[in-house]
């Protein structure tokens, strides 16, 4: 029998303060961590550590798009035969510009989010390349105007997140 869901991982309110302070700045040591949320240095260590080997989290660096010169992120759908997505999406996962792929339901069969230097870089990319993946029958590039909200903070144009904002709100009232 097949299953369709994954374990989730257990994880408690401590965890989840820890990945708190972890997405608002991943360099921040164990030792700073424990002291804002009162607890030991080994323990946030610990607990990290288990966190980054169960798959729950993983620490990376993120680029600000706009200063490494990608100015223009767009949303392309595509409509894909049946038959040739799974060669499509791997097709789309090789190229630098797509830095996100998803089978979808809807309009389009697949969503994909691509960043290049200007718009007339997206046009090209999405008649010249993407349309060209055998398989791809209609492609449609939807700019983004204005990235309000990122799994990448630093994609979003002059906007901080409205949690992020509230949260350093809370935190300036316990600034040492």
């Amino acid at each position: 029998m097949t299953t369709f869901y994954h374990k989730a991982a257990m994880i408690d309110e401590l965890d989840r303060q820890i990945i708190e302070q972890l997405a608002k700045d991943a360099r921040q040591s164990s030792k700073l961590i424990a002291k804002k949320l009162y607890v030991d240095a080994s323990t946030v260590r610990r607990r990290i550590q288990r966190l980054v080997r169960d798959g729950v989290i993983y620490i990376a660096a993120l680029s600000s798009l706009a200063k490494i010169g990608l100015h223009v992120a767009a949303i392309v759908g595509l409509d894909v035969e049946s038959r040739d997505l799974s060669g499509c999406i791997q097709e789309l996962c090789a190229f630098p510009e797509v830095n996100f792929v998803s089978v979808t339901t809807g309009r389009f069969n697949v969503m994909a989010r691509i960043c290049c230097h200007a718009t007339a870089d997206v046009s090209s990319f999405s008649s010249k390349v993407l349309s060209q993946i055998k398989g791809v029958k209609n492609c449609e590039a939807f700019i983004c105007m204005n990235i309000a909200k990122s799994i990448n903070p630093l994609d979003c144009q002059g906007y901080l997140p409205p949690p992020a904002r509230v949260f350093q709100k809370q935190l300036a009232r316990y600034k040492d």
